[in-house]
């Protein structure tokens, strides 16, 4: 006899969340407090073999995944972009924390079997893309102040702008020791980065946001890094009309950034500089022939951490010399 699967959304905030559960007639929602005894008391109502769906909102779905993963329920963090466009698909006509969660559990309960469940990352693992996030912010906000600065000219202000921008540049340094710190703390995971720096333009920042990914992320093949870097072209097709491929960009954007930048510090390398010539040489533009490079690197990466063996720079070289142009 097939037990039948009940389907429960959840909208989670900072101080509250919003579950809902989609399998009776009329969707039924309550409020819930984002704290550990409010949800276990919560999750203990839930019927064995249930099925809850949240959205990633920055950190705060991680206790209710957390404590419904440890109760034997099938997780699952969806991405927000997705749940957007669905929601625009039903015709929602308003957008509130009871209607998003009875939204999120419709969307589980007809999407649930061709998405990856949710799993609990290794909490060094959880560190390393935290402390890679904010050095991210730090580096934004530094290029963004310098940005506004020269832009405006503020001369009276230009000394005060200064130690901001070298208390971010000391800040985004630090961090990036620690995650090296971090790194060689755990012995699998520095043997893994040393394997991904040896291969050329992936360099230290490049190397942690591949190393947490594949430690998390049990990838099938190469596509699927590349496209959960959101470096996949998507196709724009209809009848005889045949629109140019742009990046679905539907992925991690941190690890997206890194890659293109690993890109095109091989692209002036002589491993991939004839790869780079070449490309433009048949009218790609500089950036689609960088993203390139990056889905290439991608896929180097993961043929490296999966057969445990470096990079091998000859090897490449002969195989790019076989191509035909």
């Amino acid at each position: 006899m097939q037990i039948a699967v009940s389907f429960f959304g959840a909208d989670v905030g900072k101080s509250e969340v919003v579950v809902a559960d989609h399998g009776r007639a009329k969707p039924v929602t309550q409020i819930l407090k984002n704290t550990p005894a409010s949800l276990s008391k919560w999750l203990q109502t839930l019927p064995q073999g249930s099925v809850l769906a949240m959205e990633s909102t920055g950190g705060y779905e991680r206790m209710l995944a957390d404590l419904a993963y440890e109760r034997g329920l099938k997780v699952y963090v969806l991405n927000p972009k997705a749940l957007h466009h669905y929601a625009k698909s039903l015709g929602q006509r308003g957008k509130t924390d009871r209607l998003d969660a009875i939204m999120i559990a419709r969307f589980i309960a007809s999407e649930h079997e061709r998405l990856h469940p949710y799993q609990p990352s290794a909490q060094h693992i959880e560190r390393l893309r935290k402390i890679l996030r904010l050095r991210k912010m730090a580096v934004v906000t530094r290029t963004q102040l310098r940005l506004s600065s020269e832009r405006h000219h503020q001369v009276h202000a230009q000394a005060q702008v200064q130690k901001v921008l070298d208390a971010l540049t000391e800040l985004a340094n630090s961090l990036e020791d620690q995650m090296l710190a971090e790194i060689q703390a755990e012995p699998a995971l520095a043997q893994d980065f040393k394997l991904l720096t040896s291969i050329v333009g992936v360099g230290n920042l490049t190397a942690t946001a591949l190393v947490t990914t594949f430690a998390r992320i049990p990838f099938t093949g190469s596509d699927a890094v590349v496209a959960y870097a959101g470096l996949d072209p998507r196709p724009k097709e209809s009848g005889a009309y045949k629109g140019m491929r742009k990046l679905s960009k539907q992925g991690d954007a941190i690890l997206r950034s890194l890659a293109y930048n690993a890109a095109t510090a091989a692209a002036r390398s002589i491993t991939f500089k004839p790869m780079y010539q070449a490309l433009l040489a048949k009218g790609w533009a500089t950036t689609q022939a960088l993203n390139i490079i990056a889905r290439k690197l991608l896929r180097i990466a993961f043929g490296v951490w999966k057969s445990r063996k470096p990079f091998d720079q000859e090897l490449f070289l002969a195989k790019q010399a076989c191509v035909k142009p």
